[in-house]
């Protein structure tokens, strides 16, 4: 069951309220901050088949979904945020080839650093891993004139951030 309700402030402002059961709904967030993000990158190509590129990003108040439990009240609600600082920096390589005239392969990799950090009620976390990525494609053609072509791929990627979550355990829960 799915009930969407929408109350309107005197601001001009509206919340939405989506009740998904009585004790699961999301909350809108009318007054979120905004995010500051810092770009750079640098890239060179040589001889039009391979490249490399250097990168930073850098993300402050992230503007993210959060879901809040209230043990009081026995609600659990989702709800939107401003929550700290995500960053990410590292390199890029790929290269195209074509071995003959009915295959072409492309090979990219990378490795980066991410970095996440938030403070958010009475907890906090400065999260850093190191990560690596691959992608391989080929390409062949079968038939030239009818333009049909076949493609195989395979990416390969390694550790990442999925999810962040803090669990804590009550005294009453202990017994």
């Amino acid at each position: 069951m799915q009930t969407p309700h929408r109350f309107r402030l005197l601001s001009g402002h509206s919340v939405r309220l989506r009740l998904s059961s009585p004790f699961n709904f999301y909350v809108g967030n009318p007054a979120p901050q905004p995010a500051f993000v810092h770009d750079a990158e640098l890239s060179y190509t040589y001889k039009q088949q391979y490249s490399i590129t250097a990168y930073y990003t850098s993300i402050q108040d992230v503007f993210t979904n959060i879901n809040v439990q209230d043990n009081q009240t026995k609600l659990y609600y989702g709800t939107h945020a401003n929550l700290g600082l995500s960053a990410n920096s590292g390199v890029r390589l790929s290269a195209a080839f074509q071995p003959g005239s009915w295959r072409d392969i492309n090979v990219m990799g990378g490795a980066y650093r991410l970095r996440e950090k938030s403070a958010y009620l009475s907890s906090a976390f400065d999260y850093h891993l190191f990560s690596y990525d691959a992608n391989l494609t080929q390409s062949f053609t079968i038939h030239t004139k009818a333009a049909v072509k076949a493609e195989i791929s395979g990416t390969y990627n390694g550790p990442g951030i999925l999810l962040i979550i803090l669990l804590k355990r009550n005294a009453a829960s202990r017994k």
